[in-house]
């Protein structure tokens, strides 16, 4: 009759409970990981605080901005912060733009970057992000992306950022490293005037 050594299966059920600790520890430490992973979120588009005309004390600078409110509904900071505003529609007689483009954050330093983001890190809490701008003396008609080359301009040009008299529909994309991003649509209203930029979310 074979006999059964109960010290070895003692220690082997000893050795599966503890492998079973083991990876227990290891899902329970993910899934906190995962739950405090940041989240941002685009707080809804309010014309009477997010589209404004602001008056820079070192340039003399007035402009009309258009901007968003971002939010980390997370404790954990979100690192690495990128805002895209992509073109959906313009009018027909457009045909200079690119697809998209890397938006400038409220507080960042003004640089000559056109096709490069400047990534930013937000703690629990709110960002404001440029989206687009006209200018009191602007010498054409129109507004310009809030790309940050755009804005370092005393004057802006021209260029692959401005935004011609007419309606486009962009969406602006929020990303950031090891957590959720969000992303939101919008109708531009490009002016004649200046003064009459507008921005409306779409529903």
């Amino acid at each position: 009759m074979m006999q059964i050594d109960m010290g070895n299966i003692w220690s082997f059920i000893k050795d599966i409970i503890a492998f079973i600790a083991f990876i227990k520890d290891i899902i329970i430490k993910h899934i906190i990981a995962f739950l405090r992973q940041p989240k941002l979120k685009i707080l809804p588009f309010d014309p009477d605080k997010d589209l404004r005309t602001w008056n820079y004390l070192n340039t003399k600078w007035e402009r009309k901005v258009a901007t968003l409110h971002i939010k980390n509904e997370k404790d954990q900071r979100a690192k690495d912060c990128v805002a895209i505003l992509k073109i959906l529609s313009r009018p027909p007689n457009v045909t200079h733009l690119e697809t998209q483009y890397y938006l400038h954050w409220a507080d960042v330093n003004y640089s000559m970057r056109t096709n490069a983001p400047q990534p930013v890190d937000i703690l629990k809490g709110q960002r404001r992000l440029d989206v687009v701008f006209s200018q009191k003396d602007q010498q054409i008609p129109g507004c310009w992306i809030a790309i940050p080359v755009a804005l370092s301009q005393a004057q802006p040009k021209q260029n692959q950022a401005y935004l011609p008299p007419g309606e486009y529909q962009v969406e602006v994309i929020i990303s950031c490293e090891y957590g959720k991003g969000d992303k939101r649509k919008y109708k531009i209203i490009s002016p004649e005037d200046w003064q009459s930029l507008n921005m409306n979310q779409i529903e």
